[in-house]
């Protein structure tokens, strides 16, 4: 979906896809990111550390600048986006949530964290404007945070000013607030649904991608920008 390994190779980064956990090897897999989602919540597995064990073998086995390691994820990955900034500060530079929100009020960052936010307006799995999901997987009876009160959080940890410099393009409007601790920019995109902008579909019946933007080209140029002080 994303096209991350392509520009990996192009522009000379490792790129990992850790697997979530559920009932199959390769199906229906979940991360717990807080009120969301499925069997990785119900069994209250700890995903974090989980992923700061993959982080920890791939740094054992490649060359690691540890001052440049990022996360992304869409969906209920951008909501385990969120909470590795919460709670894994030491290990990521900066992250990315797409189509995610910020689903739990036990966050507290050991630091500010670069954070470029992707989110449709459009989006019926995870409301822009937060509330209850109109799609929920596996009949989850599942209430949202809205993409501000993400941003309006990570505005105040990162000493972010109240009003952001917007830039309307088509359909896409980028939010870049001015920040004394770390950068936070945000893309919201009219129409669009619970997609990777600029991506490929999950699947047959998923939501069509936006092609105004490529959310994975945007990341690593943020990324590349913001790495972790030494």
């Amino acid at each position: 979906m994303t096209g991350f390994s392509s520009i990996a190779e192009q522009e000379g980064f490792l790129v990992a896809y850790p697997f979530g956990w559920g009932a199959f090897d390769e199906k229906l897999l979940t991360w717990n990111a807080g009120n969301c989602c499925g069997k990785a919540m119900k069994d209250r597995k700890d995903d974090v550390a989980f992923i700061r064990a993959v982080v920890e073998k791939i740094k054992q086995e490649y060359a690691v600048d540890a001052s440049r390691v990022y996360a992304t994820g869409m969906s209920n990955g951008g909501m385990m986006t969120h909470r590795l900034a919460c709670e894994a500060g030491d290990i990521f530079a900066g992250v990315s949530p797409v189509a995610g929100a910020l689903n739990f009020d036990s966050c507290h960052p050991t630091r500010s964290m670069p954070m470029v936010i992707f989110h449709g307006r459009a989006d019926q799995h995870v409301l822009y404007e937060g509330g209850q999901t109109k799609k929920a997987v596996a009949g989850e009876n599942r209430v949202d945070a809205s993409v501000a009160f993400a941003v309006n959080f990570w505005k105040k940890q990162n000493g972010c000013g109240e009003t952001p410099t917007i830039v309307k393009t088509g359909k896409v409007e980028h939010a870049r607030y001015a920040c004394q601790n770390a950068a936070l920019d945000l893309y919201s995109i009219d129409d669009a649904g619970h997609t990777w902008p600029g991506g490929e579909k999950g699947r047959i019946t998923a939501d069509e991608p936006t092609r105004e933007i490529f959310a994975s080209n945007v990341m690593w140029k943020f990324w590349s920008q913001n790495p972790r002080a030494r």
